[in-house]
C-alpha cells in the first residue's frame, strides 16, 4: 500500500496500479486498497487494459459492500466525469449534503448537471464560495 501511494504521488500510475493489485491480492477484502487501486487504474486510463472499465468495476464492488461510502462514490463519478449521468448526479448530491463545504463535490456536481443538459450555477457558485477556485 505504501509503495503504491508514493507512487502515485509521484505520478506513476502504472507502477502504482501494479503495487495496489499485489496488495489486493494479499488482502483481498480491504476496501481502501480497492479504492486506490482505482484510482490508479483511472489516472492510468490504458485503453487495452480497460482501466476505466475496471476502475468503476472496482469502485461498484465497494460501494455494494458499504453503501454508505462517500470517498469511492466520488471516485467512481470522477471516473464516469467523461460520460455524466442521472446516478452520477444523485450520488453527488448525496455527498454534498453530507459535506456541505466540499467545493470539488459541488464542483464535480455541477458539471454533472452541465454535462447532462441540466442548469448548474448554482451548484459552481457553491464551488466557489467553498474556496475551490
Amino acid at each position: 500500500m505504501n509503495r503504491g501511494v508514493s507512487l502515485i504521488g509521484q505520478y506513476d500510475y502504472d507502477g502504482a496500479a501494479k503495487a495496489f493489485a499485489e496488495a489486493l491480492t494479499a488482502a483481498p477484502e480491504l476496501a481502501v486498497i480497492k479504492i486506490d487501486l482505482a484510482i490508479a487504474r483511472f489516472n492510468r486510463g490504458h485503453k487495452e487494459d480497460q482501466d476505466i472499465e475496471q476502475a468503476q468495476a472496482l469502485l461498484d464492488a465497494v460501494l455494494r459492500k458499504e453503501p454508505g461510502t462517500s470517498g469511492p462514490c466520488i471516485s467512481r463519478h470522477r471516473a464516469a466525469a467523461y460520460r455524466p449521468s442521472e446516478p452520477a448526479i444523485a450520488c453527488f448530491e448525496k455527498v454534498v449534503q453530507s459535506r456541505p463545504d466540499d467545493g470539488v463535490a459541488w464542483y464535480l456536481l455541477g458539471m454533472c448537471r452541465q454535462r447532462t443538459g441540466q442548469k448548474a450555477e448554482q451548484e459552481l457558485l457553491k464551488a466557489v464560495n467553498c474556496g475551490l477556485i
